[in-house]
């Protein structure tokens, strides 16, 4: 955090002593990420308990970019996804996941005897279900439940300006 904060000679954790100061309150930074470019916008949810920042990169007009970085910074708030998306969702965390699902269906007799192929297309369902709770694009879109995030971006690629590629939690 020794980065220089936007708009002043003060790094990060000088301007965050500053705060406390004027503010007499303790401030803790729980996770830090500085972005070089593009356009970032705040959401305070919550009662201001939780904020979250969208950094994105967009040819929109700013209006639509804010529309969009708010519609998902929201989406992050209250549904506080681990990943982006299920490609970044490490193999370790995937084989964890389905050694615990393994083991409650051999603890529930009703799923116990049935066969193995079975058993696979169970485990398949509730990894759909496990990308649907912790991967933002895969996660139902909080203002319009009958689409995911990723439907709501592929809907604003549409057009001349294109929206959103990629991106990363930090």
């Amino acid at each position: 955090m020794e980065c220089k904060y936007v708009g002043t000679d003060l790094t990060v954790t000088q301007q965050q002593q500053e705060m406390v100061l004027v503010i007499g309150e303790n401030i803790k930074v729980r996770r830090f990420a500085r972005f070089a470019e593009n356009v970032s916008v705040p959401y305070v949810h919550a009662g201001g308990k939780i904020g979250v920042l969208v950094n994105l990169e967009s040819d929109l007009p700013a209006e639509k970019v804010e529309e969009i970085g708010k519609d998902v910074a929201m989406q992050i708030a209250a549904l506080n996804p681990r990943f982006w998306d299920k490609s970044q969702v490490g193999q370790d965390v995937l084989d964890e996941e389905k050694k615990i699902m393994m083991v409650q269906m051999e603890n529930d007799p009703k799923m116990a005897s049935k066969p193995e192929a079975v058993r696979e297309k169970i485990v398949m369902g509730k990894l759909n279900k496990f990308y649907s709770e912790n991967c933002l694009l895969q996660q139902e879109f909080v203002k319009d439940n009958s689409m995911s995030v990723e439907q709501y971006i592929a809907s604003l690629n549409s057009g001349d300006f294109p929206c959103i590629a990629g991106g990363k939690l930090v």
